[in-house]
């Protein structure tokens, strides 16, 4: 309730300030679940749930947040980029699949199809999710990008790790 009631407190705030709200989008930048093994050797004994506990809780969240928007807006766009600890990992900690057979864009992809089944709800709700690393969108006429932040590499300040990251993009 508190969530709900300060987002249309901000919403009727911009609103009032002259600024159209259309559109909310809601992008999950990675890591909603962890994995419970493959990253570092203390990880099986540090994760509080399991996948299927931690996926049910990802699901549930991520419907949450649609339904707190979805009645305040024309249109709301659900999207998601990979991160690393939603990857699909072998016994040896590896990815060894895709870059997209990662559980952070499939706990969005599962919330689509409950979408999907009402229409009439959840119409104005599209989904997308990355193809790959990035994802990039049109977000009220500006280009934006995005991606995980494990991406940008380690060593540094992350704002640098960052920045270096997207001139190398640009090469």
């Amino acid at each position: 309730m508190i969530q709900q009631f300060i987002l249309d407190h901000h919403l009727n705030s911009m609103r009032l300030a002259g600024r159209q709200v259309g559109a909310v989008y809601l992008v999950g930048l990675g890591d909603l679940v962890e994995q419970c093994s493959g990253h570092y050797p203390s990880q099986a004994f540090t994760t509080d749930l399991d996948r299927r506990e931690q996926l049910r809780l990802a699901r549930r969240l991520i419907l949450r947040a649609v339904d707190t928007v979805a009645p305040l807006v024309s249109q709301v766009v659900l999207a998601a980029v990979p991160g690393n600890h939603g990857e699909n990992r072998n016994s040896s900690g590896k990815a060894h699949t895709r870059t997209t057979d990662n559980d952070d864009l499939a706990v969005v992809e599962q919330v689509a199809e409950v979408l999907a089944a009402n229409p009439a709800r959840y119409g104005h709700v599209s989904t997308v999710l990355a193809d790959s690393a990035t994802l990039v969108l049109d977000v009220a006429g500006v280009v934006t990008a995005f991606a995980h932040g494990h991406k940008s590499g380690g060593g540094g300040h992350p704002a640098q790790r960052v920045e270096k990251w997207w001139q190398g993009q640009v090469m």
